[in-house]
């Protein structure tokens, strides 16, 4: 029998990790949108706390910070200007949509919430902002992106 050799170096090592991660995270938000979807047709409301509650309940949770945990994984950004500077980024046409038109309000992950104040390039804004799926109990910004982006049907 031949023996295999896998030599792997830390670079590629973090990609494998970072792509394992995103599978994780994009297959949970799916199930999760799926079972919403079921108790919505159902007509019946999810548990509180499940990220599927009123509209006032998702303003009391954080926004997401880029760079930190899920953010790094999924190349979050609050703009499309931060985000074109990260080289994780992935800038590719999806679905027919070019890179500088998918935003956080048109992809099938987000659901609108309302105003908040969200820190952009180092002083507070009011914008625009939403609930994603891929970042559970955590806010988007409606003009943000990340690498999950997937076209709204």
């Amino acid at each position: 029998m031949s023996e295999i050799k896998n030599n792997m170096n830390r670079r590629e090592f973090f990609a494998e990790v970072g792509k394992i991660a995103g599978v994780a995270a994009i297959g949970s938000a799916v199930i999760s949108s799926t079972v919403f979807a079921e108790e919505r047709r159902r007509g019946s409301a999810p548990a509180a706390g499940t990220g599927a509650g009123a509209v006032g309940d998702k303003l009391s949770w954080p926004v997401v910070e880029p760079g930190k945990e899920t953010a790094v994984a999924m190349a979050y950004h609050h703009t499309h200007a931060d985000a074109s500077k990260d080289k994780n980024t992935s800038k590719a046409e999806k679905t027919g949509v070019k890179w500088d038109d998918q935003k956080c309000k048109n992809c099938m992950f987000y659901t609108e919430a309302g105003k908040k104040k969200v820190k952009i390039g180092g002083s507070e804004k009011e914008v625009s902002v939403g609930a994603c799926t891929i970042f559970p109990n955590k806010l988007v910004a409606a003009d943000g992106i990340c690498n999950s982006w997937s076209k709204k049907a």
